[in-house]
């Protein structure tokens, strides 16, 4: 069935006038390229996947008690400062 199926596109491809070898080489060659890039790709993606949910876990302005008095307090449109050295947090709860 394979055979036949490659019997086939080689005719064709003589037919047209393309080097069935030449022709099949670049598509593996393609393949291979885009199979790397895709694996790059999903390395950097898991790695800021990784980095958003550390950050995401760190205190920030939202999260202070001196929200309303701190200087360093953002305006509306501005990033929250995250893991801040002033930052005050809520007292532990005695059970």
């Amino acid at each position: 069935m394979y055979d036949e199926l490659v019997k086939r596109l080689r005719t064709m491809a003589d037919w047209v006038g393309i080097n069935f070898f030449e022709e099949s080489e670049n598509v593996r060659t393609n393949l291979s390229e885009a199979a790397d890039a895709i694996e790059k790709l999903t390395a950097k993606v898991e790695s800021l996947q990784f980095f958003a949910d550390n950050i995401s876990k760190l205190p920030d302005c939202n999260t202070c008690l001196k929200q309303k008095i701190c200087v360093f307090v953002p305006k509306c449109g501005e990033y929250s400062r995250i893991n801040c050295p002033v930052w005050l947090g809520q007292p532990p709860k005695e059970g």
